[in-house]
């Protein structure tokens, strides 16, 4: 169970970052 939970919360971080980071330029680019 731990295994299957730490590679559910890798994808749910990576995600995460990814949307973070995109978000980010979305608003960059928005804001110029």
């Amino acid at each position: 169970m731990n295994g299957i939970k730490a590679i559910i919360w890798g994808i749910i971080l990576t995600f995460g970052s990814i949307t973070l980071i995109w978000l980010l330029s979305l608003l960059t680019v928005v804001s110029t």
